[in-house]
């Protein structure tokens, strides 16, 4: 079965898929929430891509809510948002930088009652999970948020682009994450844009998820880091290397 019609295949359970990048797919009993879709082609001569985008944004017709955590066009893509609003019409929670990012650039208009500027420390209870919003250490986004998503089956953490601040994700380990996902990168030069291994496994140790996996080692050339070298487990912390379209499903096995 083709993966969008995997995902679009409504069941009674969480499931994760990992779609490259920033970029990954929950299912939670019967709701679909996208966040950081990135299903366009190289947004920056500086950076290549090194695959094509596994799902054709013009294909989904499944998609109840999209989170953005930052305005950068592999997180707040136009070619991605241009296809949902065409086909789909989800609700958005997002930034106001990456919402005027949305209007004033990609000359889109949302509906308002589909629109949900964030910041952090705000709370959504939505009919299928429970959204936190909590601040980012992604220092070139214009504004930048990580999210907490709250399901029946267990929580989920998404760091966006953040990078490694000591003790900066305490409030994060209090809500005991049982996924966390988070960036790792090796950095081209002069260039300070994701965590590396020394990095990554700092941000995993202080977080104490139940699974910690690498998110956006795979997407571009020039930062490309291969994930599985890393060990399955680093002290108390069990990490998992997802391939491009595979899915962890919640609750985890013990």
């Amino acid at each position: 079965m083709q993966l969008l019609a995997q995902i679009e295949q409504l069941k009674e359970k969480t499931a994760v898929w990992y779609l490259g990048g920033p970029s990954i797919v929950i299912q939670t009993h019967g709701c679909i929430v996208y966040v950081d879709p990135f299903f366009g082609p190289s947004v920056n001569p500086l950076w290549t891509r090194r695959f094509d985008p596994l799902i054709e944004a013009a294909n989904i017709r499944k998609a109840d809510y999209v989170l953005i955590t930052h305005e950068h066009r592999d997180h707040c893509n136009e070619v991605t948002i241009k296809a949902l609003e065409q086909h789909v019409r989800p609700a958005y929670f997002l930034p106001r930088a990456s919402l005027e990012q949305i209007h004033s650039e990609y000359g889109l208009y949302i509906a308002e009652d589909r629109v949900h500027p964030v910041k952090p420390g705000d709370r959504f209870n939505l009919p299928n999970f429970e959204l936190r919003v909590f601040a980012s250490a992604d220092q070139t986004a214009k504004e930048a948020v990580s999210y907490f998503i709250s399901t029946r089956d267990g929580k989920i953490f998404h760091a966006g682009d953040s990078l490694y601040v000591p003790s900066f994700f305490s409030e994060v380990k209090q809500n005991e994450p049982d996924l966390a996902l988070l960036p790792l990168g090796e950095n081209p030069p002069g260039w300070e844009v994701y965590p590396n291994i020394s990095d990554f496994l700092k941000m995993a140790s202080e977080i104490e998820a139940k699974v910690t996996v690498p998110i956006h080692w795979d997407l571009w050339k020039e930062s490309y880091l291969n994930a599985h070298r890393l060990e399955s487990r680093v002290g108390k912390i069990k990490i998992r290397t997802i391939q491009r379209g595979g899915k962890i499903e919640l609750p985890l096995e013990k």
